[in-house]
């Protein structure tokens, strides 16, 4: 009984930290109108409605094709700091944290998706 409940409980794990890390993006711009987090979450929010695993598939290859890009900026701007230790290690850390979580929920749900569920097996 403990089982079902935790798979149900992780069923929508990896959307949900994905969302809350859009989310956290989007607070952290300061516009309230930012195309990319619009863009990225209507298709997150129809995710949890339809469970697709195309759309899956496709989400979750765009966020982390955007969390590779996002790591080489924060790469290149840690190289151009100078006085690395106050401002450096502070960017280093956030970056890792922000780069780390949404990287990591995006290979787990591109790994959910891609999982070929078990077929039916015909009896006669």
């Amino acid at each position: 009984m403990k089982l079902i409940v935790l798979k149900s409980a992780f069923r929508f794990f990896p959307e949900v930290l994905l969302t809350l890390v859009v989310l956290y993006y989007w607070s952290s711009t300061g516009n309230l109108f930012n195309p990319i987090a619009i863009a990225l979450l209507i298709p997150l929010a129809a995710l949890f409605i339809w469970n697709n695993k195309t759309l899956g598939v496709i989400v979750s290859s765009v966020v982390l094709m955007a969390t590779l890009y996002i790591s080489l900026a924060i790469f290149s701007d840690l190289i151009k700091i100078d006085p690395f230790y106050p401002a450096g290690l502070k960017l280093l850390v956030g970056g890792v944290l922000f780069v780390g979580v949404s990287s990591f929920s995006s290979i787990w749900m591109l790994v959910k998706h891609t999982k070929k569920s078990p077929g039916r097996i015909i009896i006669k």
